[in-house]
């Protein structure tokens, strides 16, 4: 059809210009753009309620936990860690009682080990869950030099060389935290739901720090905490150990109830508590339930044992400690491989270091041997936790790289599983010169028993004919608890056995002992020891006495909650920790004191704290109050500043003070300002023991009755002279 016309005549139209059309398509075109970007390009949603910079006042919101083990190192002790779930991001905080990453010459490290599916069969199996990727964070002057994810096989059981690299992740830090971000995506089997994440920092020396509860959906937990009351039961019923509950990451608004304990015992075991349930607030974080048993038909040498397993409560209860055994009425009368360690009192012998051990779960403190009836008996005591096992990864810094893109420079040295590994050399035949030579002896028998987490994974025995043949056909028994160990084997022919014992690592460090006799016994030396019952407090004279801040305590007035202890006697182990900021404080209250008046002069503290960059003030109080820690009366007060450090002075003036009957000695410790600050207290160590001391009595308080009787000495001994010379 040609173009229109009208009445036959042709009506031209005029073509659109060159320019018009293509104003016309551009003009199409930006509208279908934008429907399209309508249609297809989802809204902008809220922003992120984590920014990964090095600066944590976004955290100021999320639940903090502060459960974990004290680390020499305070640069890899861990003081508060935490996480947050946002979408498709999980969020993850951790600071040290140090300097976060603080080493100035090498490489600190931080992992998060995340259980993605809750499984604790699947993935890595690490301090109670099963990992199924970790996040690795290390570096130095506070600074990230790197950040890695690795995904772990859910057969990896405790191999660690099993792990696969993954995605990236975000992390920051400066000296007060570590903060981290991955995408949920890149986690392995995850479950928003059930997810568990346990931290563990290293200083690749020795020293190392994991925390005691998982992080979970909950954003909060329950950590019972166990305590052996006593080694010996009577007949009657007996306070046997006790149970602190912990209320980590709640809010001002909850309360969460602990109830529904339960245990694994001995059979025939009673058990009563002193409470059957305990209600924890923000107020009120803690409390205290004492388990009492009775044994009746148990015979005196009888072994009982109960354990803790957990608890029902208002968000996940984990539980720290192991089996708490006792004696019935008294010790057996010869070593038995029982988990109780009193029938060696008399046989160890304490071990000597040319060079001290950095790692406590390997640091042999003591250790004895011995023989009876064709079987040779062993124990071990070390300063930290016996088969504590760690991370086996160490890293130092070199020019050279080698990872996933992330940036620093490092070398990865050989992994392997991170168990705690303990080697008995035993020497059985003293005339045989054959055998594998160690410390002096020829061993002819190889013990070794394997652990992680305080828990023993696998012993077996080998036996030396020109290199070590493992034999199936022989067992070993042993038992342990916290930080001891014994066992025993059967061995034909036994003559002036000696051994050696070696605690070591996936990384071949630890402590060798030198050799030890393990002489024959019958009965061992009995070690007189009574049942143990809740007495009163013994009551103290305190005048010129160092006391020692103590973890427990029998008192929680409504003005000092968490009270702990003060006691002449130190600590042992590893201690524990207070942290002290803004609106925190720690009191520490003595045993019942008989009356008495403490002479004027300095109340002195000597306090172990944390190193922080910036200067803390504490207020620091002497006071005295009723048995119940009630009716204060200020003795003296001041403030230190300080940059932390151990043995920390202060001293404070005050006239003489009268002390009543049955009346305490109260220390308070109050933030004031500055930065952070961790308290040690209640360990053995010299970064562990802070105490106080009260003033001495001057000369003329403790010289008078001597000088009196020295004055009726002479008056006696002028006279009989006087005698004599009239004579």
């Amino acid at each position: 059809m040609g173009r229109p016309s009208v009445r036959g005549l042709r009506l031209r139209l005029p073509y659109p210009s060159r320019r018009v059309r293509f104003l016309s398509i551009a003009a199409a075109l930006l509208v279908a753009i934008t429907i399209a970007a309508i249609l297809f390009v989802p809204p902008s949603g809220p922003s992120a309620p984590i920014t990964i910079d090095g600066s944590f006042g976004d955290w100021s919101s999320v639940p903090m936990f502060d459960a974990a083990t004290v680390a020499f190192d305070a640069n890899v002790s861990i003081a508060r860690y935490a996480s947050l779930l946002d979408h498709d991001s999980l969020y993850l905080f951790a600071s040290m009682k140090g300097g976060t990453l603080g080493d100035a010459t090498g490489y600190d490290g931080v992992d998060f080990l995340i259980d993605a599916d809750g499984n604790a069969s699947t993935g890595f199996a690490f301090a109670g869950i099963g990992a199924d990727s970790v996040i690795e964070v290390f570096g130095g002057n506070h600074s990230v030099a790197g950040a890695r994810l690795y995904s772990f096989p859910a057969d990896s059981e405790v191999n660690w060389s099993r792990r696969q690299p993954g995605a990236s992740v975000q992390a920051a830090s400066s000296a007060g935290g570590l903060e981290v971000k991955v995408s949920t995506y890149d986690l392995d089997r995850f479950d928003a739901s059930g997810f568990r994440v346990m931290v563990y920092a290293d200083d690749f020396l020795g020293a190392s720090s994991r925390s005691l509860a998982a992080l979970s959906p909950s954003e909060g937990a329950i950590l019972l905490d166990i305590r052996s009351l006593t080694p010996v039961v009577g007949t009657g019923t007996t306070p046997l150990l006790e149970i602190r509950a912990r209320a980590l990451g709640i809010t001002q608004s909850s309360t969460w109830q602990v109830s529904n304990f339960r245990f694994n015992r001995t059979a025939g075991l009673t058990l009563s508590l002193s409470a059957e349930s305990v209600n924890l607030t923000q107020g009120r974080p803690e409390d205290t339930i004492i388990v009492s048993v009775s044994a009746p038909g148990f015979f005196s040498g009888d072994v009982v044992d109960v354990t803790v397993l957990g608890a029902t409560g208002a968000v996940p209860v984990f539980v720290h400690g192991s089996a708490v055994r006792a004696y019935v009425t008294a010790p057996a009368s010869q070593i038995k491989i029982d988990g109780l360690f009193a029938d060696w009192t008399s046989r160890d012998v304490p071990d000597t270091d040319p060079k001290a051990v950095r790692d406590p779960d390997l640091d042999i403190v003591r250790y004895g041997a011995a023989t009876s009836n064709g079987t040779a008996f062993f124990h071990v005591h070390v300063a930290g936790t016996m088969l504590g096992g760690g991370i086996p990864e160490r890293l130092l810094k070199t020019p050279v790289y080698a990872g996933n893109g992330s940036s620093g420079g490092t070398t990865i040295l050989p992994r392997r599983t991170g168990e705690d590994i303990l080697l008995v050399f035993l020497d059985a035949n003293i005339s045989d010169s054959r055998g594998f030579a160690i410390g002096g002896i020829f061993a002819d028998y190889l013990i070794e028993i394997r652990g992680q987490g305080g828990l023993i994974t696998s012993k077996s025995v080998s036996m030396w004919s020109n290199g070590w043949i493992h034999q199936t056909g022989i067992t070993v028994a042993a038992e342990k608890d916290q930080a001891d160990i014994e066992g025993s084997l059967l061995v034909a022919s036994l003559n002036n056995t000696r051994i050696v014992i070696e605690s070591t690592d996936w990384a071949s460090g630890g402590d060798v002992t030198i050799p030890v006799a393990a002489p024959s016994f019958a009965a061992p030396h009995q070690v007189v020891m009574a049942p143990s019952s809740f007495v009163p407090p013994r009551i103290n004279t305190f005048a010129g006495s160092t006391l020692y801040l103590k973890g427990a305590n029998t008192i929680n007035p409504a003005d000092c909650l968490g009270a702990k202890g003060l006691s002449i006697t130190p600590g042992t182990g590893m201690g524990t920790s207070v942290i002290l900021t803004t609106g925190l404080f720690a009191c520490f209250f003595s045993d019942l004191a008989a009356p008495e008046t403490v002479p004027a002069g300095d109340w002195s503290a000597s306090l172990d704290l944390s190193t922080v960059t910036n200067p803390t003030s504490l207020t620091v109080a002497f006071g005295k109050t009723n048995g119940d820690g009630s009716g204060l009366s200020p003795i003296c007060s001041g403030t230190l500043t300080t940059n932390g450090g151990n043995n920390q002075p202060f001293s404070c003036p005050s006239g003489p003070v009268v002390i009543g009957n049955n009346q305490r000695i109260r220390l308070r410790l109050d933030f004031a300002g500055g930065d952070l600050i961790t308290l040690f207290f209640d360990g053995d160590s010299p970064a562990a023991d802070s105490s106080v001391t009260v003033p001495i009595p001057e000369f003329g308080d403790l010289g008078f009755p001597s000088l009196g009787a020295m004055i009726v000495v002479g008056v006696i001994v002028s006279r009989r002279r006087r005698r004599k010379d009239e004579d």
